[in-house]
């Protein structure tokens, strides 16, 4: 068997005190069968992150009264719950994770490029993390980008 560990861990600063926090963190252990793909386990590991951060921004609220702050803007529109659930937790495949990188490639996007765009249209840090519509969408952005170029 294998073991799966996630963690998510969120800090907040105590109003009034300098060098101070209150963390807020939540995590999970479970086992998956030594025959699972790699596509799997990062599909695996990718919706218990997602359950665990959720558990710590209700923690947070509970706590704090508010809703928990992100980094940036709100990127969890109706639009991409709504492809999110048509995905059924499905992550990107091997091909389109090789067809971004090869668009971004063709476009003279390098990786920091091509991970801020991840970053600012899907709230995510890296690529393995798309889900199946995520990385479609991603291609058409990229190839439409291209056009405009």
């Amino acid at each position: 068997m294998i073991k799966l560990s996630a963690n998510v861990s969120k800090k907040l600063p105590v109003p009034g005190l300098e060098y101070s926090s209150r963390s807020f963190s939540a995590g999970v252990e479970v086992e998956v069968a030594d025959a699972t793909d790699p596509d799997q386990i990062r599909e695996k590991l990718a919706v218990l992150y997602t359950m665990l951060e959720k558990a710590v921004d209700k923690q947070l609220e509970r706590e704090t009264g508010e809703p928990p702050v992100t980094n940036g803007p709100d990127r969890k529109d109706a639009a991409t719950h709504k492809r999110n659930d048509r995905d059924n937790g499905r992550m990107a495949t091997e091909a389109q994770v090789k067809a971004i990188k090869a668009i971004a490639r063709d476009h003279h996007l390098g990786r920091t490029d091509l991970a801020d765009l991840v970053d600012r249209e899907f709230g995510l840090a890296e690529l393995d993390a798309l889900s199946l519509h995520q990385a479609s969408r991603l291609i058409d952005l990229l190839k439409d980008n291209g056009k405009e170029a």
